[in-house]
């Protein structure tokens, strides 16, 4: 599940990136993706833990360092969030102020720093949660994250004119819900845990459940922040009206035909590389309608009338839009 996070969100935070180099796009996600997938990293997906926590000391401070990125990848997730659906009272309430998040930072810094420091092991919480300090500093850094991830859940939930935002911060908010609710299982567990109270199968219930609801959460937040980059890509390079010319220019009668194989490859390639597929496309559904006039028999393969159906609809709502806009100006 990590590992499937890590490269998702790298794949994401690529694909950003490159988005906002060439065609300017906005940055108010970049920096948490960049955050989150050093997070994620720290988790050994790439490194092991002990290599890396064994930089730093080999005393665990890793697992502060990665509790840290994570919860300042929420906080930029939240920031942007607000800025782009939240209004200004909103942005201007001390929770979402730098002041806060310092205030947070320090209330999971401080507990840290006052437990007996062990070596570095892959279930540091777990096997010291019985160290007041260690399991203070775990709870208040999953108080914290829970809180932050509930904020945006929040924020998200908020109506959106556009359908594509509105999809998006939807799957934000679901993936913001999960790692609510990891968080408030993993408080329920640490104190068990610590006060080794409770049936052990509930205990193990709860730890086992705890990477799931996070990094699901995760993929989830980053499945939804790629949306917008994947629509942008769709309707940049006119993906749908390309793959429509493809099925309307080679049918599977012209495939099949061996003599006419070569013949359709070139009207495919051409077809992908058409300098202007919306208007080829158009003049495909003009032609078809001149020839349902003409020749009342003809029959379509069912692939290119389906293609020819969906083209004309998707055109002719994209006229309706345009008169509506036309009249609210």
């Amino acid at each position: 599940m990590i590992e499937v996070a890590f490269w998702l969100l790298a794949v994401a935070f690529v694909s950003r990136l490159t988005f906002v180099i060439r065609f300017g796009s906005s940055t108010a996600f970049l920096a948490a993706m960049g955050i989150g997938l050093i997070g994620l990293f720290s988790t050994g997906v790439l490194v092991p833990e002990p290599i890396l926590d064994g930089l730093l000391g080999g005393h665990n401070v890793l697992h502060l360092l990665r509790n840290l990125a994570v919860t300042y990848a929420v906080w930029l997730i939240r920031d942007g969030v607000v800025h782009a659906f939240g209004g200004e009272a909103d942005r201007s309430r001390f929770i979402y102020r730098r002041s806060f998040l310092l205030l947070v930072t320090a209330a999971i810094v401080i507990p840290f720093l006052f437990q007996h420091f062990v070596p570095t092991t892959e279930r540091f919480v777990p096997e010291n949660v019985d160290q007041p300090a260690v399991l203070i500093y775990a709870t208040v850094y999953m108080a914290a994250l829970g809180f932050l991830a509930a904020s945006v859940v929040k924020t998200c939930l908020a109506p959106q004119s556009s359908r594509a935002v509105r999809v998006s911060a939807r799957g934000v908010a679901v993936g913001m819900a999960f790692m609510a609710v990891a968080c408030i299982d993993e408080i329920v567990y640490m104190q068990l845990q610590a006060l080794d109270a409770g049936p052990a199968g509930l205990r193990a219930v709860l730890y086992g459940a705890f990477s799931p609801l996070l990094y699901g959460g995760v993929l989830i937040v980053s499945l939804s922040l790629a949306l917008p980059l994947l629509i942008r890509v769709v309707r940049t390079f006119d993906l749908v009206n390309r793959l429509t010319l493809l099925v309307l220019e080679v049918s599977p009668a012209t495939i099949n035909d061996s003599t006419k194989v070569q013949s359709s490859l070139q009207r495919m390639r051409a077809a992908w590389l058409h300098a202007d597929p919306s208007s080829a496309v158009y003049e495909h559904i003009i032609r078809e309608s001149d020839r349902r006039v003409t020749e009342e028999h003809r029959s379509l393969p069912a692939l290119t009338a389906r293609a020819l159906a969906a083209a004309e609809d998707r055109f002719d709502r994209s006229f309706d839009m345009t008169v509506k806009e036309k009249e609210i100006l």
